[in-house]
């Protein structure tokens, strides 16, 4: 499931949602601080996967 979560986060940057920096960072501030790998990057909560 951990490859569908991340479709997920590249149609969020491909839509213009979300530029691919701010989704990286997202993503790395959340493994930093959290623990959490898998995360919405835009609403920060946890995902399964």
């Amino acid at each position: 499931m951990p490859l569908l979560g991340d479709l997920f986060s590249v149609a969020l940057v491909l839509e213009g949602h979300l530029t691919l920096r701010d989704m990286i960072d997202r993503k790395v501030k959340a493994a930093q601080t959290k623990g959490l790998i898998y995360i919405h990057p835009i609403s920060g909560a946890e995902k399964n996967g």
